[in-house]
């Protein structure tokens, strides 16, 4: 995943630097989460004075910012920039007021901002006109540059990018010494859901709808689930989500169970076909599913209490955890890739289930995300799982948090307000 990018254009990026290389977002740019360049204008000039300023384009008072080192400067800034979705601002005093729902659009609707910081009387009006998408002003004042104002922007929009807060859900952080990448992540009963609500990683924008499970699962057409979940997963990388906490496919115990309308059936072999055919188009887009909720986890109600569910192995076996055995033993993706410098693409079949979330209800005595038994013994060296497993969302002591890793647990799906001493969703 790419970070959220913000090129500031600037007399003066060391003062800049200084600034927001420190604190919260001096912290996320080190771990991937932001990347914020903040770029010499002056490099960019034609002579050997390095002048960036002169008199207006027409005639006028004063001095303006010349259009040539700007344009030269952009025109670099944006051969890098890839296939994001960039804009261009230029922080001016007659632009358009900025506030807090200002910044959740430039978060919402672009990945990469280009701030352009004027100084003297302003910016040589042709600039504006070519190459400025849209003006902001900190408000009816006047500084000496864009610098304060850019700077404002900048650490306002970086605070609501994944990760940058401290205790940030459906977010990991990237571990370097592994080569694990940084991945967002976002509930999924029928697709891809980007705003989870509750302040959650919450994404404004809207996504596709999908029939519920159930309705799926009456099709028992698993090409037909195959290609839904190649769509989703298709969609959630587009939405800038890599993983997926779906699909749930707990038994159908009773209609009143709560969530029924998630999990695919009352039979586990059919819900187990269903699972593996959504797994197999989600994963073979590029998206990792996350299967749940992992341990006896048939009622919804006081499940967060540590709810005792209780039953035989045979009935545990046959039933309850069937349709997880038959994902992780029969689910496949199929990925693309490079396998040589000429570009050759060629195919590899994979595993497909990589990702499962543990119930948190208790299996027995034990919360089933910190039950050894079952996501050790059973899952990882029965099983032979070797994909990451979360917990369900849930808040925990440092004690209990290493409980649950000691069982086979790898991350923890913190809420967005979690103590940042157990904050360990990496």
């Amino acid at each position: 995943m790419e970070p959220y990018r913000i090129d500031i254009m600037t007399l003066f990026p060391d003062s800049m630097r200084a600034v927001l290389g420190e604190s919260i977002i001096g912290r996320a740019a080190k771990k991937g989460a932001v990347e914020i360049n903040c770029v010499q204008i002056r490099d960019y000039t034609e002579n050997k004075q390095m002048q960036v300023d002169d008199y207006p384009y027409g005639g006028g008072w004063g001095l303006v910012m010349m259009a040539q080192p700007l344009k030269s400067c952009l025109d670099d800034i944006m051969s890098k920039a890839g296939k994001r979705r960039s804009r261009v601002i230029y922080m001016s005093p007659q632009g358009k007021p900025f506030d807090q729902e200002e910044a959740k659009r430039l978060r919402r609707d672009y990945d990469h901002l280009v701030l352009v910081c004027g100084h003297y009387e302003g910016v040589d009006e042709r600039f504006i006109e070519e190459c400025v998408d849209e003006e902001i002003s900190l408000g009816d004042f006047v500084l000496t540059g864009g610098e304060i104002a850019a700077m404002a922007v900048a650490d306002c929009v970086c605070r609501m990018v994944p990760g940058v807060l401290v205790a940030e859900s459906y977010f990991t952080n990237g571990v370097d010494s592994i080569g694990l990448p940084p991945s967002r992540h976002c509930e999924g009963a029928n697709g891809v859901r980007l705003n989870n609500g509750n302040g959650l990683a919450t994404d404004d924008r809207e996504t596709s709808a999908w029939c519920m499970a159930p309705m799926m699962a009456s099709t028992w057409n698993t090409e037909l689930i195959r290609q839904a979940g190649e769509a989703m997963g298709q969609e959630g990388l587009l939405g800038g989500r890599q993983g997926r906490m779906a699909p749930a496919f707990n038994l159908h115990r009773s209609p009143f169970q709560g969530r029924v309308f998630e999990y695919y059936s009352e039979d586990p072999l059919l819900s187990g076909k269903m699972a593996v055919a959504m797994v197999n188009g989600t994963s073979s887009m590029g998206m990792f599913d996350y299967i749940k909720h992992f341990g006896l986890n048939d009622q919804e109600t006081y499940r967060d209490k540590r709810l005792k569910t209780w039953a035989n192995e045979q009935v545990i076996r046959e039933l309850y955890n069937r349709p997880f055995e038959i994902a992780i033993r029969e689910a496949r993706k199929t990925i693309k890739y490079t396998a040589d410098q000429e570009g050759t693409v060629k195919t590899k079949v994979m595993r497909g289930v990589s990702a499962m979330m543990g119930a948190q209800n208790c299996f027995g005595p034990v919360t089933a995300f910190a039950n050894y038994d079952l996501m050790t013994k059973l899952v990882r060296e029965e099983w032979n799982f070797n994909g990451v497993i979360i917990t369900d969302m849930f808040s925990g002591s440092e004690s209990f948090i290493e409980l649950t890793i000691r069982a086979g647990t790898d991350t923890w799906l913190v809420w967005q307000d979690t103590n940042p001493a157990v904050h360990t969703d990496t």
